[in-house]
């Protein structure tokens, strides 16, 4: 019996994945403000998004 899951969800591998991924992109986010010198606030007008985003994606809580 071949068991298949719904569109949208990951299997163990693919989930671990992911999240690597996402915290290696807000790890990466996080390094690259700080040595620029600029704030959440910079990047963010910078983006047009909002400062509490880049503090979202710098901490990977809406990435995920």
């Amino acid at each position: 019996m071949v068991a298949f899951a719904p569109a949208g969800w990951y299997t163990g591998k693919q989930r671990n994945k992911r999240r690597a991924n996402v915290m290696s992109f807000a790890s990466g986010l996080y390094g690259a403000r700080r040595k620029s010198g600029l704030s959440q606030e910079a990047v963010a007008e910078k983006l047009g998004v909002s400062r509490q985003t880049i503090s979202k994606w710098e901490t990977g809580v809406s990435l995920r």
